[in-house]
């Protein structure tokens, strides 16, 4: 499988979805595979996604859980999760949190190491990060062994003069990865401007959406509703070139041998 292909998106906790069922949400998206929070589902509701049908089935932390002090408790707990219900692999959301503090160069580099260690043992391992993080350090050593890259083309907190220029922001992550699949912003825009900014990545491989929830607490709900408007957009967007699951599968099966579950590197 390696990158997925086609249309995706990353779910939040699964109460914040019609019946806390955020497989269904994204179903009902056209979403072609989905990334679920590893602390917001259950096993039954990432089960629910499988038994949907859909072609890539992921899991992801936020980036607190990905920081220098707690990203091997994540990508222990991922890695076992993923390897216990079959699934096709996770994602890291490696942002800030102090990596790019003096000294932590070498605390990147066993990150990536571990990275690219998972992405020989499972079908798809993916890092997500903003554009401007040092890609050029860390992701070829993670591209060696299949690992794909996703900066977070957004542009909602920090607006680009056009989406031409937002999307040129990926350029050092398609130079060090042989994949790349941008994470969109499925919040925060009008319906026109939203169709104008989806429509700069139709030539992608595929996109991931990230949503905003109206509130985390209780009560709360993932925006934008089913039937709304923007809704629609998302469920009508896709990338120009139709996923080829059946090849990605054959790749993926003769590239990779079934590993035992990954350990990081110490």
């Amino acid at each position: 499988m390696t990158a997925p292909r086609g249309k995706g998106l990353y779910t939040r906790r699964a109460d914040l979805y019609p019946d806390s069922d955020p497989a269904a949400y994204a179903h009902a998206m056209e979403c072609d595979f989905i990334a679920f929070y590893h602390l917001g589902a259950t096993d039954d509701q990432i089960r629910r996604a499988q038994q949907l049908g859909f072609k890539g089935v992921l899991l992801y932390g936020m980036p607190g859980e990905w920081a220098p002090d707690t990203w091997r408790e994540t990508y222990a707990h991922q890695a076992d999760r993923v390897a216990r219900l079959n699934l096709d692999g996770f994602i890291a959301d490696v942002e800030d949190g102090g990596w790019l503090e003096s000294g932590m160069s070498s605390e990147q580099l066993v990150l990536a190491a571990s990275l690219a260690q998972a992405g020989q043992a499972f079908r798809s391992v993916g890092f997500l990060s903003y554009p401007s993080w040092p890609i050029h350090v860390t992701g070829p050593i993670m591209n060696a062994s299949g690992v794909w890259g996703s900066p977070q083309l957004y542009g909602i907190l920090e607006p680009a003069s056009s989406f031409a220029v937002l999307k040129a922001r990926a350029k050092n992550w398609r130079t060090a990865f042989n994949e790349m699949i941008p994470s969109l912003a499925g919040w925060g825009r009008g319906p026109q401007d939203l169709v104008d900014y989806l429509e700069v990545f139709r030539d992608e491989r595929g996109g991931i959406f990230w949503q905003v929830p109206t509130s985390l607490d209780n009560g709360g709900y993932i925006t934008p509703r089913i039937g709304t408007p923007a809704f629609e957009i998302l469920r009508q967007w896709n990338v120009r070139n139709k996923p080829d699951f059946a090849r990605d599968f054959l790749v993926a099966a003769a590239d990779r041998v079934r590993r035992p579950i990954p350990r990081f590197f110490t």
